[in-house]
């Protein structure tokens, strides 16, 4: 079973790969305060925030592979979730952070499509809910808040 840091690691290599994200190493973090701090010291206007949403130990399938072969699904499996919160410095623009919000969904509803399984660390892992952007202040700075959520499969 791969382990909660490989699994936060290949999250966040996704989320960064997503260039329309605008995210690095440094700005895309389990710590709100490095993630923040990080963004304003590049001058940056994007940071993203990963948090462990806790896991269920479940017998259900994951996923049903035909034609035989692939994964085997005995046993039981764990569910686990990870929540996020994509954040964009909001400057002046009103029409600019709408389009900047829109295309960061759009990234976001479909960056686990090549990425189903991690790099190859986890049966399955999709995002399964983006929620209402919602604007909110932080260290004097306001920021447009998009809440997502992505779930994990891994075997015992």
């Amino acid at each position: 079973m791969a382990t909660m840091l490989q699994i936060v690691d290949a999250i966040r290599n996704v989320l960064i790969a997503q260039t329309v994200l605008d995210l690095d190493e440094e700005t895309c973090s389990i710590d709100l305060d490095t993630a923040v701090l990080n963004m304003i010291a590049k001058q940056g206007n994007r940071c993203c925030l990963l948090m462990f949403g806790g896991g269920a130990r479940e017998n259900r399938q994951p996923m049903q592979l035909s034609g035989g072969g692939g994964l085997s699904q005995r046993g039981l499996q764990w569910r686990w979730s990870w929540h996020g919160v994509y954040m964009i410095k909001y400057d002046t623009d009103p029409y600019q952070i709408e389009v900047d919000v829109l295309e960061a969904i759009t990234a976001m509803s479909g960056m686990m499509v090549n990425n189903i399984r991690l790099g190859n660390i986890v049966p399955k892992a999709d995002i399964i809910q983006i929620g209402q952007p919602d604007g909110a202040d932080i260290n004097d700075m306001t920021f447009y808040m998009i809440p997502f959520t992505i779930e994990v499969w891994t075997l015992d």
